[in-house]
């Protein structure tokens, strides 16, 4: 026998009850079971939801690192159709949100979510109708995303000593937290403040490197990026230098320019200018 109440219960409903009294005369509006049995008078018969179920009751949600706070983790987690009351718990409940009313997890502000710190977090979603409850354990994978490392600042390149066709050229290590760790760095130049740029030295794991075979008595601008497992980093900004034998902090006075460059050599001595990379 099914009993359709005029308007829907919710979940604060409590101590609802029905009854019924059977006609004495007539065939309408009598309550019979399913089989065709007719139903007898009854009082005070309990009227309650469904209670709450999670199926399945393990169930995996997946954010990618670095999610800001307040988007929604996948799909709600639900124990039903029917009105709950949904609350969050276990090992890592202060690392997320829920909406009470829908079991709708979130990130939650302050949080930090890094695939390198931590791959999954495990919580735990019950629902309650006032009287039943039930519990659903959720696991939430963190996504890894490439995170190459950044820029590093401009390098310094001074001219080789001893030398008149090498440039030394030397950088920090940028800052580099919660990706994973640097492994090396390329190096470009190109002679003048134009044109296309020719590879250095590739994957050097020091600060610092030499560029040789290079034209002397002229202007080359440097520039460097950070590799890690995860890609390269843009390009530092361009720094110029100059080749001569003297050694860093060398005079301009008689650099050769190349070819086509009539815009001259700016001032200052050869211990790196920065300039727009």
């Amino acid at each position: 026998m099914t009993l359709i109440l005029s308007s829907a219960l919710a979940s604060t409903d409590t101590g609802v009850t029905v009854s019924y009294t059977k006609p004495t005369t007539g065939s309408n509006n009598r309550l019979a079971s399913a089989g065709g049995v007719e139903v007898g008078t009854f009082d005070d018969l309990a009227v309650s939801l469904d209670p709450p179920v999670f199926d399945p009751i393990v169930v995996t949600r997946t954010v990618a690192e670095n999610t800001a706070a307040g988007m929604d983790i996948g799909d709600p987690v639900t124990a039903g159709d029917d009105t709950f009351t949904y609350t969050l718990g276990g090992p890592h409940a202060d690392s997320f949100a829920l909406v009470w009313t829908s079991g709708q997890l979130q990130t939650r502000a302050g949080v930090t979510y890094d695939h390198e710190a931590r791959e999954r977090y495990v919580v735990t979603v019950t629902a309650s109708d006032g009287t039943a409850t039930a519990s659903a354990t959720v696991m939430i994978e963190i996504i890894d995303l490439d995170e190459p490392p950044p820029a590093p600042a401009a390098p310094s390149v001074d001219a080789l000593a001893g030398s008149d066709v090498s440039l030394y050229v030397n950088w920090r290590a940028p800052a580099n937290p919660g990706r994973p760790p640097i492994t090396g760095y390329d190096l470009q130049y190109r002679r003048g403040t134009s044109g296309s740029w020719t590879d250095g030295p590739q994957g050097e794991t020091s600060r610092a490197a030499t560029i040789s075979g290079l034209v002397a008595n002229s202007l080359y601008q440097v520039r460097v990026r950070a590799k890690n497992a995860e890609g390269d980093s843009a390009w530092s900004d361009a720094v110029s230098g100059i080749t001569s034998n003297e050694g860093p902090g060398a005079s301009q006075a008689g650099v050769t320019p190349p070819p086509g460059d009539t815009t001259g050599v700016p001032g200052g001595g050869g211990g790196g200018l920065a300039v727009g990379g």
